[in-house]
């Protein structure tokens, strides 16, 4: 038999609402009557829904979709942008409420990539959540890339008392970084919703959330796939472009290998509109040249022994080439007609972070001083 909540709820049609008000105020029933001034109680606190018997919660026309696409598409400024002109041009900018996983093996990078992507969106407001870095690694790496002091010589000239480069650091947070939020503490995704409406009451609306990262972050889902989901979700709540780095599996990513769609630990490639490879080629050569090396003593004969050897000269020369080069891809995209990007190698200065082009005198003897440096092409001295 249905309760008397039931009976209220469950049949939101309004004139069938009106004559149960109606009768409840007759005064036949003093729980009802209870129940009747309850409801009358929240109709005074939500007129809006009462006038509007057309309002839905889901529904929306398709008509709605074409107004977005056409204000999506008047307004790039209003994207995130790599400054990785392939990769832009493929893309043609991160949008609000869209998801970009950055996947690859530890250590092999993609705090790099984060990282010159929020130094060239300078002028934009961002926020960090890192619970994996310290803000002050944050800063420093930022500050490295900006001005070309590795963090060693920063260290060592603010122990000296160096005034010259305390002030340099100091103005750079002040000057270039303003509006730049970074929480270190914060890994519960509960939590996100308070820390970005404290930023943005201090500096506006936020253009870009980078999480660095999938694994660390708990509070959507006991796994990483759920994690994942929950993220894109709340930042389609919050309409904001979000760059999330993602661990790639020890199966898929280990050796330097090549990031593909599913390279991702856990999944999660699913929910991304675009995926960003970061791999180090100098690990894949290193394991070739370990695999070679160990051939060649177990092998008894010559002309083996003699093919193995041309191989193994060949990936040390590639190992030698790569030393200090840095791999990216851009290996999903869902923005229509989806052009992906192969692998681009960048120079990293192993000293400052910061990434350039790459280009070789490629020869028989060809090493790391035959590499040349150019400006960084992601990140520009003169903002």
């Amino acid at each position: 038999m249905p309760t008397a909540h039931h009976a209220v709820t469950d049949d939101l049609d309004l004139g069938t609402m009106e004559a149960r008000l109606a009768a409840l105020r007759g005064g036949h029933d003093p729980d009802m009557q209870d129940l009747s001034a309850g409801v009358d109680r929240i109709v005074a606190s939500a007129p809006d829904l009462w006038e509007d018997n057309n309002s839905f919660r889901y529904f929306a026309p398709l008509s709605d979709a074409a107004d977005e696409y056409v204000a999506w598409s008047r307004n790039p400024g209003k994207r995130v942008y790599t400054g990785i002109d392939e990769f832009d041009a493929a893309m043609r900018g991160l949008a609000p409420s869209e998801l970009m996983l950055v996947v690859g093996f530890a250590h092999s990078g993609k705090t790099v990539f984060t990282t010159q992507v929020v130094m060239h969106n300078h002028d934009k407001n961002v926020v960090v959540f890192s619970p994996d870095e310290t803000r002050v690694l944050v800063l420093i790496k930022l500050f490295s890339i900006f001005h070309g002091y590795g963090a060693e010589e920063v260290e060592q000239r603010l122990q000296q008392h160096d005034d010259e480069m305390e002030d340099l650091l100091r103005n750079f947070a002040s000057e270039h970084f303003p509006n730049l939020g970074v929480f270190d503490e914060l890994s519960d995704l509960t939590l996100f919703d308070t820390a970005v409406d404290e930023y943005e009451a201090a500096h506006g609306k936020a253009q870009l959330v980078v999480i660095d990262y999938a694994q660390l972050i708990t509070g959507g889902s006991e796994d990483v796939a759920g994690t994942i989901n929950a993220i894109k979700a709340w930042g389609k709540r919050r309409g904001l472009p979000i760059i999330l780095l993602h661990q790639s599996s020890r199966s898929k990513g280990s050796g330097g290998a090549k990031v593909a769609i599913d390279s991702g630990g856990y999944g999660g490639e699913q929910q991304a509109l675009f995926l960003v490879g970061v791999r180090r080629k100098k690990s894949q050569y290193q394991a070739m040249v370990d695999e070679l090396e160990e051939k060649i003593l177990q092998s008894s004969q010559q002309s083996t022994k003699d093919r193995l050897s041309d191989l193994l000269d060949d990936a040390k020369y590639e190992l030698r080439k790569h030393a200090h080069t840095i791999t990216f891809s851009l290996v999903k995209n869902k923005r229509p007609p989806g052009h992906l990007v192969d692998d681009l190698d960048f120079l990293l200065d192993p000293a400052t972070g910061r990434v350039s082009s790459f280009t070789s005198t490629a020869g028989a003897d060809s090493s790391v001083n035959q590499t040349t440096w150019s400006q960084p092409s992601m990140a520009d001295d003169n903002f």
